[in-house]
């Protein structure tokens, strides 16, 4: 799959001349771009940037984008302590839900269903793709297709240890990109580009509309592509192209995207997570200590599979509403508290915390895969 480098450069010099002609006045969020954009040019380069030669004022950049971390993280604790009893008893309801010999024959089994999966050319990828996505409406296609057609997916790039793929974009340049690590049409490959084509969606439907990038910095940033990749899963299994493959990677959400956010619910009601200078989260107790990005993508995981599984259950076979409940959300999420957005997407708040939608279907799902997996 080509990938247009030329067009990351443009986007790139865009960003620059526009700092260095607006040095005084720069925004925070043009060089947060900047800083996002060259993070990927690194990864497709293999070249380390020096961002010092590419601002005149160095110390404002870093103070800049110090402070754009800063407030990012402070917006997760303030979520954390504002609806930490409701978190604790999602988290803890999740956990139920999983069948313990799940992950033993998850993690013993994997490669014998994997193993037996197909591989996919080039076109047969792009075409199962534009195919689901076809299913909503035509602006999410459009924005689908022109990621394939201007070649803004890069497959087979050198990215960090311990992430798989992700997608960058920028409200001045008004584009985005998605970077793939491994260069093979697999199904692993195939849903990791549905999840991210979600955020995607989410940037050109949304965050370019209403102009608010922070809305990728909530704890509902992942809910979107986790909406997407799930009811992604259930077509491959429903259409019969990888059902098993399909089954395997529902069931992995639960097992271990789902109940991640459980290990933090031993911490006391009355205790705080807080956050020092250094971007630092800890409780107020001192029993947990640790960087901002861990417990960010937990939490972010935690919720979006969550509403995922939901939306899918509630609106799966109704595709315009399904994009309606999303669009909603993704105007109103940094707007109204965490309890008026599960209103917003049509979800009871009890049934939604205590897991009555979901676990009926978790069970059978997880039963399913051990049964094929024993067999």
């Amino acid at each position: 799959m080509e990938f247009d480098y030329n067009i990351l450069l443009e986007d790139i010099n865009k960003l620059i001349r526009y700092l260095i002609r607006n040095e005084k006045r720069s925004a925070m969020e043009t060089l947060s771009d900047l800083d996002t954009y060259n993070g990927l040019l690194e990864h497709l380069s293999g070249i380390e940037i020096n961002r010092d030669r590419l601002f005149m004022n160095n110390e404002k950049l870093n103070e800049y984008l110090a402070k754009y971390f800063y407030d990012g993280v402070k917006r997760i604790t303030d979520f954390l302590n504002t609806n930490g009893d409701d978190l604790n008893t999602l988290a803890t309801n999740i956990n139920s839900l999983i069948n313990p010999e799940t992950i033993v024959h998850i993690y013993n089994g994997r490669y014998l269903i994997l193993d037996k999966s197909r591989i996919f050319n080039e076109k047969e990828f792009k075409d199962i793709l534009l195919s689901f996505f076809s299913q909503y409406n035509n602006n999410i296609y459009k924005v689908v297709k022109k990621m394939f057609d201007e070649k803004r997916i890069k497959m087979g790039g050198k990215i960090n240890e311990g992430c798989e793929g992700y997608t960058v974009s920028s409200n001045f340049t008004k584009d985005a990109f998605i970077i793939i690590r491994n260069y093979e049409f697999t199904i692993d490959n195939l849903v990791m580009l549905a999840h991210e084509l979600g955020h995607v969606i989410h940037f050109y439907t949304s965050v370019l509309s209403n102009g608010e990038k922070k809305a990728f910095a909530s704890p509902y940033s992942e809910t979107i592509s986790c909406s997407f990749e799930i009811a992604f899963l259930d077509y491959l299994m429903k259409n019969y192209i990888e059902p098993s493959s399909a089954l395997l990677f529902l069931n992995d959400k639960f097992v271990r995207d789902l109940n991640s956010f459980y290990k933090y619910t031993s911490i006391k009601k009355q205790d705080e997570y807080h956050i020092d200078e250094d971007g630092i989260i800890s409780s107020t107790s001192g029993d947990l200590s640790f960087i901002g990005s861990p417990v960010e993508a937990d939490l972010n995981y935690t919720l979006g599979y969550a509403i995922a599984l939901n939306m899918l259950l509630k609106y799966g076979d109704d595709k315009k509403e399904f994009v309606k409940k999303l669009n909603n959300l993704m105007y109103l999420m940094n707007r109204q508290s965490f309890r008026d957005n599960l209103n917003t997407l049509g979800f009871d708040c009890d049934d939604f915390l205590q897991c009555r939608t979901i676990g009926p279907y978790v069970k059978e799902k997880n039963q399913e895969l051990i049964h094929k997996l024993i067999k």
